[in-house]
């Protein structure tokens, strides 16, 4: 019974358990059901911060409005006088709406205002502060001072002080100082001056100032008086009078670096006495760009009198311009008379320039300097007046090198392994390269200088070069510093050589002796043994032991002592030696002689052999691999006598043309009158012509590779005539692509030719010959016996062929009316020898230019003359368009000049860059440009 009783109250414990975990699962699920969302309503938040309210201040009260916050049911308005919160007072609470007013301010004083927004949740944080300041009701203004009174002719201009508070003025007048009895002149007036008309010069105005606002208007303030005076200066140009202040002239568009034609004005006295003018100047931002043309700027006009000035528009940029002009002078009411003068300067024809690619055939080129690594395997050469080109293959390929620019490159050497690279300038700076020619760097601690040779240390850190007439540098720094190394005199240094540790040093003098150093040009010693002589060039062995000179007018001597004693070596000859080079041992010698071909000897000298390759002409410079067997020269070259690269791999036994090396000689250039059709000639090559005013251009190989040294083009009909000199003229029909050889012509050292505006009536003029003409195209030709047998180098014409000029190479310019039958010297007499002529459409205006000297121009068909600039240079070509009033002239290592006003006044175009400019031609309205260089690849067109 026990053990039934006990079960029965254990699973009644089980049972009651079971009970109320149920019972905690259902209070549980209730207490999740009460928590869901929506379930039950939460109390509102307190508002956000109210923004900062708009305040609209009053006679001492601010009216405060603001944006109604969301939530809010009322708000409180906080005011201070300073930008603190804490310490703010309460001006309104619990205001329902967004506006409050805030009273019992005081006027002039500055006041911040707060707001807190307010709902059954709480109350929020101020907002940010606004500030205002309550005014006082506006007045009527004070009474103005006595204004100031300007007399002038019939009219006093009066200025008076501002006062506070006024919005408008009125001005009074009177005959008496009685301001009852004064008149309003005019309107009101809203500035602080005003300028009272139509009164009687010598009579005494009284003049009172009213100020006004919306109050009110103030009481007259006190008078001020002046009289009308006499003198009175009036400025017109033609029959319009200009006011002062106002513009004078709008000179529209002017070509930059042109003058205008002058504008004339005059300058009137108006009054009753003298107007005495002290002085007429040009002021502005624009000043320089404008010239007056006046005559004394200190003159005295009696009444009714009057004098003239020109203004000329000359503007120096490409922009807006603006100047004014000052005339000050006696008149009471304008002592400072001004006149605006506007312009617009366009940039000229010729101001930019385009380089575009030819590609074709490469012509030689006027080679001044070659150097080779120690293997010959890495080449530098430069040209003259051009660039430098470097080889890495023994000169079977060759790379341009622009960044050094376009120099009269002197000379230069070479490290061992050709890395190091030293190039001078002659009359310039020594630059250097530390990769092979890739980029270059002007040394400028290095002298300006007439450079003569340069030469290297194996490792390209000790250089040393000579100065013809000057002195010896060196450096030891691979050219960025350099030392003098002043001997007792200047003297006519002509070559210099280095062994292969820079230590010993050996140069030559013309027409003196040979001078060596043991201490990389220190000290040096002047080796009398060598003799006098016409010494040219010398060459050193790896050691300095054995040395090599050339003597232009003797032998070539060896040394084996390091130049104490000399020794000629006869069995070379006297031919004339120009330059020695040799193997690092010093018993492989090569060396070039002036017409007579390149030698080479394999015992130091002793015998010689001559190269017979009659390619080998003049050589100016000669290299020497360190083993002697690669040698490489550049021949003379003139622009009659081209020039090349030649290179040997066995001791000069055969040598090879690299005529990859090198730019095209570009001795003429024309253009059509649209300037659409362009052709230029290449000396000793083709003639390439341009349909697309010189963008892309195309190689006429049916023109054959021939020295052709004039071109010359019809207006727009597709006619050309080019002239070969030592040889035929040519023409064509369809703008190049076909060409006749036209043996009428006969073969002749033709120099020049030109063309009518047809291509009818040709003229063309031989050198040391006659002047020959042709009308039907250059099918015949007439030998002009009356133009006489002279040194014909330029000529040009009218576009009908009519009127024709020509000049006398070192003599006289000579002008023909009637298509050359007959020819009239005229009286120019030249300061240099012409090297170009341009004539305008109607032969009227004429431009010629000269070799080193200046541009010269006429108005009258060559009667009289003008030269227009003092600066001399070395001028190829120059042209015109038909009209006359553009010009572009070619100047020979130097820039592209222009004249947009008839050849007045020039400006070299930089832009163009300065290169060996030898020829231009321009379309007839001036606005193309068409441009080449000697000893260049690419042809240059602007814009």
């Amino acid at each position: 019974m026990k053990r039934s009783l006990r079960f029965f109250l254990k699973q009644s414990k089980n049972i009651l358990f079971v009970l109320l975990s149920a019972l905690l699962v259902i209070i549980s699920m209730a207490a999740v059901s009460c928590a869901l969302p929506g379930s039950e309503s939460k109390p509102p938040a307190a508002p956000a911060v109210p923004a900062a309210p708009e305040l609209a201040p009053d006679d001492q009260i601010l009216i405060a409005s603001w944006t109604e916050v969301s939530g809010a049911t009322s708000y409180e308005v906080w005011y201070n006088t300073t930008n603190n919160s804490s310490s703010a007072t309460i001006s309104g609470n619990n205001i329902a709406g967004t506006s409050h007013t805030i009273n019992s301010l005081d006027n002039g004083q500055t006041y911040f205002v707060w707001l807190k927004a307010i709902n059954s949740s709480g109350t929020s944080g101020f907002g940010p502060s606004a500030s205002a300041v309550p005014q006082a009701p506006l007045a009527p203004p004070d009474s103005p001072k006595a204004p100031t009174l300007a007399a002038g002719n019939q009219q006093i201009e009066a200025g008076w002080n501002n006062v506070d508070t006024a919005t408008t003025y009125e001005v009074w007048y009177n005959t008496e100082n009685n301001s009852t009895t004064a008149r309003k002149f005019g309107d009101d007036v809203s500035g602080t001056s005003t300028t009272i008309t139509e009164l009687a010069n010598g009579q005494i105005y009284f003049v009172w100032i009213l100020a006004k606002n919306s109050s009110g208007s103030s009481d007259f303030g006190p008078p001020s008086s002046a009289t009308p005076t006499s003198p009175e200066i009036r400025v017109i140009k033609g029959d319009l009078g200009i006011p002062s202040g106002t513009q004078g002239h709008d000179f529209g568009d002017q070509y930059e670096g042109s003058e205008s034609e002058p504008v004339k004005f005059t300058i009137y006295n108006d009054g009753t006495s003298d107007l005495s003018i002290t002085s007429i100047s040009l002021s502005g931002p624009s000043a320089g760009d404008f010239v007056l043309d006046t005559g004394a700027t200190v003159l005295t006009l009696a009444p009714g009198a009057n004098t003239t000035f020109n203004m000329v528009f000359y503007p120096q940029s490409a922009s807006a311009k603006t100047a004014n002009i000052i005339i000050s002078c006696n008149d009471a009411d304008e002592a400072e008379y001004t006149m605006r003068f506007d312009g617009v300067a366009v940039d000229a024809p010729g101001s930019t320039w385009t380089e575009h690619t030819i590609t074709g055939q490469i012509n030689p080129s006027k080679w001044q300097s070659i150097t080779a690594s120690s293997d010959g395997t890495k080449l530098v050469a430069a040209i003259e007046y051009g660039y430098i080109y470097t080889s890495s293959d023994s000169g079977a390929s060759w790379t341009k090198h622009t960044s050094p620019g376009a120099q009269r490159w002197a000379c230069m050497t070479s490290s061992a392994d050709g890395t190091k690279i030293a190039a001078a300038a002659y009359d310039g700076h020594i630059y250097t390269s530390v990769d092979s020619g890739a980029t270059w760097t002007m040394q400028p601690c290095s002298p300006i200088a007439n450079w003569k040779e340069i030469t290297s240390s194996a490792d390209g850190t000790k250089l040393a070069a000579v100065v013809y007439n000057g002195y010896i540098y060196t450096s030891s720094n691979s050219g960025v510093s350099w030392t003098s190394r002043a001997t007792d005199t200047t003297r006519a240094w002509n070559d210099i050589t280095s062994s292969e540790d820079g230590v010993n040093l050996a140069a030559v003098v013309v027409n003196g002796y040979i001078y060596t150093s043991t201490d990389s040009g220190t000290t040096w010693t002047e080796q009398t043994g060598s003799g006098v002589n016409s010494w040219y060039s010398i060459a050193s062995s790896s050691d300095g032991t054995d040395l090599y000179a050339a003597a232009f007018s003797s032998y070539i001597y060896t040394s084996s002592n390091s130049g104490v004693y000399w020794t000629a070596r006869t069995s070379a000859g006297n031919h004339g030696w120009i330059s020695v080079a040799c193997s690092a041992d010093g018993l492989k010698v090569a060396a070039t002689s002036f017409n007579s071909n390149v030698y080479t000897s394999i015992n130091m000298g002793l015998s010689w052999t001559q190269r017979t390759d009659p390619r080998l002409r003049t050589c100016l410079s000669i290299n020497s691999s360190a083993d002697g067997t690669k040698l490489s020269v550049i021949t003379k070259s003139e622009i009659t006598n081209p020039g090349y690269i030649y290179t040997s791999t066995d001791n000069g036994l055969n040598w090879e043309q690299r005529n990859t090396a090198g730019s095209n000689i570009w001795p003429s250039i024309a253009s059509s009158a649209s300037g659409m059709n362009v052709a230029a000639v290449t000396y000793g090559g083709y003639i390439y012509t341009s349909s697309d005013r010189g963008v892309s251009w195309n190689e006429q190989t049916s023109s054959g590779m021939r020295n052709w040294k004039s071109i010359t083009s019809s207006e727009d009909n597709g006619k050309l005539a080019a002239a070969v000199s030592g040889g035929y003229i040519y023409t064509s029909a369809d703008n190049g692509v076909h060409w006749t050889e036209q043996t009428g012509s006969g073969s002749r050292n033709w120099y020049s030719i030109a063309s009518s505006a047809d291509g009818n009536k040709l003229a063309a003029v031989v050198y040391n010959g006659y002047i020959y003409t042709s009308t039907d195209s250059g099918v015949s030709w007439t030998e002009q016996t009356g133009s006489g047998s002279f040194n014909w180098y330029c000529i040009a014409s009218s576009a009908d062929g009519t009127k024709l000029v020509a000049a006398v190479r070192g003599g006289k310019i000579h002008t023909s009316t009637d298509s050359g039958a007959n020819w009239t010297a005229q009286g120019i007499i030249a300061t240099g020898s012409w090297s170009g002529l341009a004539s305008s459409a109607d032969g009227t205006q004429l431009a010629a230019v000269m070799d080193y000297a200046f541009i010269l121009t006429s108005s009258d068909s060559g009667i009289t003359w003008t030269q227009p600039l003092t600066t001399r240079y070395d001028w190829k070509s120059i042209a015109m368009s038909a009209d006359g009033k553009i010009m572009a002239a070619a100047a020979y290592n130097n820039y592209i000049f222009t004249s947009a006003d008839g050849g007045k006044t020039w400006r070299s175009r930089i832009q163009s860059g300065k290169l060996n400019w030898l020829s231009i031609d321009l379309s007839s309205d001036g606005t193309l440009m068409f441009a080449s260089v000697n000893d260049y690849d690419n042809l240059f067109t602007s814009p």
